[in-house]
């Protein structure tokens, strides 16, 4: 808080004296905490201590409410339509780890919030079976969480732990989004990061109701001809020389979805569901434990000693195709 000390100190005190504060390192008011200099900045925060359910005391609900709202932050009309009224819906279940997940979805529309509320809990009960790691939103606290800020304006979408994943209402954006709680591009190649959450889209789609993933694979693994990019590698370099050049890259620009996705696919229809179900276990294990982003070397070994020894052979042949770099043995 020490940027509204220096700006602000009747500002800085008032807001230490709010319930925010009694418990800052529990989750949920932590996710507020670190949104708290943009709420403030945008100049947006005095419509938050007058609300009747601030001053009754703050439910975990109420933090969720206010970390979304932050998303809105720049537009004080939308930002009011949150704090003031937004529609939520919250429980609490078992998983299949036996262990427990409290599950928040919220709008400013109740439209599509009890679809968007059903495809996350979809989401986390089918990765965290398909992964066998327990969910891992929030890993160090007692109870697990995930949860969704559903905007219909948003053609895009981007992840957070509080309130989760800021989706649009109309697409399985949400299995995507839940997937980075396990695979984050902090850990992990772009590739990696996000061709595994479009896989676990994927295949979280297929399981409930969706396409068969043979048919999805003949679609992506096409890559992109526009670019010219049809193996992972291709992706990797495409990447560097953007940023060689100055450039940005936009999400699925370097086709890094596209081609992860159709690693993943590939392996998944040749090599089966048991060996892809581990490599991304120890792929999660292996990006947690490295304190850097894992290269790519380190994730060819960790799904190569997870490949059973009579099938290694076949695996780098399919990473010969479907990666294209060189297979560091």
């Amino acid at each position: 808080m020490s940027f509204m000390v220096s700006h602000d100190k009747e500002l800085a005190r008032r807001v230490l004296d709010t319930p925010i504060f009694d418990d800052p390192l529990d989750l949920f008011p932590f996710g507020v905490i670190v949104r708290l200099q943009g709420i403030i900045s945008s100049g947006v925060w005095e419509h938050i201590p007058v609300q009747p359910w601030f001053q009754d005391g703050l439910s975990e609900e109420d933090y969720v409410r206010i970390a979304a709202a932050y998303s809105l932050s720049h537009d004080e009309e939308l930002f009011l339509e949150v704090i003031e009224g937004a529609h939520i819906r919250s429980e609490t279940d078992t998983l299949p780890s036996g262990r427990e997940v409290k599950l928040v979805a919220i709008s400013r529309s109740p439209l599509g919030l009890d679809t968007a509320f059903e495809l996350m809990r979809t989401a986390v009960f089918e990765i965290e079976e398909f992964t066998g790691v327990p969910w891992q939103a929030a890993p160090l606290w007692p109870q697990a969480y995930a949860g969704v800020f559903v905007e219909s304006g948003f053609s895009g979408s981007r992840y957070r732990v509080v309130p989760g994943a800021l989706v649009p209402n109309w697409t399985t954006t949400i299995y995507h989004e839940m997937a980075h709680a396990y695979f984050g591009s902090s850990d992990f190649p772009e590739w990696v990061a996000e061709g595994t959450a479009e896989f676990l889209q994927a295949y979280v789609h297929n399981v409930s109701e969706g396409p068969s993933l043979r048919s999805r694979y003949e679609r992506v693994v096409k890559g992109c001809p526009l670019i010219g990019i049809s193996t992972v590698q291709e992706s990797i370099e495409y990447r560097a020389r953007a940023f060689a050049a100055g450039r940005g890259v936009a999400p699925d620009d370097d086709c890094a979805y596209t081609m992860g996705e159709a690693f993943m696919l590939g392996m998944y229809l040749s090599l089966g569901h048991d060996v892809v179900s581990s490599y991304l276990r120890e792929l999660y294990r292996a990006g947690v434990a490295s304190p850097e982003r894992l290269t790519e070397a380190e994730v060819y070994h960790v799904l190569l000693s997870n490949t059973p020894p009579e099938r290694q052979d076949q695996f780098r042949d399919l990473y010969r195709q479907l990666h294209g770099g060189p297979t560091p043995d």
